[in-house]
């Protein structure tokens, strides 16, 4: 027969054997939480260094080395995300996929037309839009195309096929003798006849060569159409 005694012993053994595997269970979940967590945070840093290398690839003019970082992106990362005071939350892969359309537009074309006064670039887009020439259109338009919306920050980019195959449309309801320039001389406006929209023309001036990389208008059916062809799934 066992005592007393060895009963209350067996048992204080068994309480503490039981409480020492939840502890070991606790700190194992903790210590798989806190690797989970730092694996995050480093896949997080990994996933922001590429997308920054691709851009000074960019910079660089090492496209096909930028192309390479950006689908490495989309493989290795295609559900990470990021916080973003426009559209609240971002994907880093569709960020990559961006950047490569412009790439591949690029490759494509060879580089962005350019004239040599951004008064030519307003007679060729003029012309452009009077003739309803969507080809010269999409050749005029830089690959880095961004639409808005004037005076705030919502805006999207695409690529200049996928613009001028919408916007071509206003090109009959153009009013060219009101087109003004804002004072810096980066964009200009033009009303439509009956004086009731204004659509807005971006330019940039780089390495003394003007571009035409930007269109904002307050025509929310133009600005829904776009925004379909960004996202289709919307």
């Amino acid at each position: 027969m066992i005592s007393a005694e060895w009963k209350r012993l067996f048992l204080w053994l068994n309480l503490i054997l039981w409480f020492s595997i939840g502890l070991i269970s606790i700190t194992d979940k903790i210590i798989y939480a806190q690797s989970l967590q730092n694996h995050d945070k480093s896949s997080d840093q990994r996933v922001m260094e590429l997308m920054r290398r691709g851009g000074l690839l960019e910079k660089q003019g090492a496209v096909d080395e930028a192309i390479a970082v950006y689908e490495r992106v989309i493989q290795e990362y295609p559900t990470a995300t990021y916080e973003d005071e426009v559209v609240d939350e971002g994907m880093y892969s569709e960020d990559a996929r961006e950047r490569l359309n412009v790439l591949h537009c690029l490759k494509a074309k060879g580089h962005d037309f350019s004239t040599k006064s951004r008064e030519a670039m307003v007679k060729v887009i003029k012309k452009a839009f009077q003739s309803r020439d969507i080809k010269a259109l999409i050749q005029y338009g830089s690959c880095d195309f961004y639409i808005g919306k004037p005076e705030t920050d919502s805006g999207w980019y695409l690529l200049p096929d996928q613009v001028m195959s919408v916007i071509i449309g206003i090109g009959k309801t153009l009013e060219w003798s009101s087109l003004l320039f804002n004072p810096s001389g980066s964009f200009f406006t033009v009303q439509t006849r009956k004086g009731k929209e204004e659509h807005i023309f971006v330019l940039s001036n780089i390495s003394d060569r003007w571009i035409w990389d930007g269109y904002y208008t307050l025509d929310n059916k133009i600005l829904d159409h776009l925004w379909a062809i960004k996202k289709p799934d919307k």
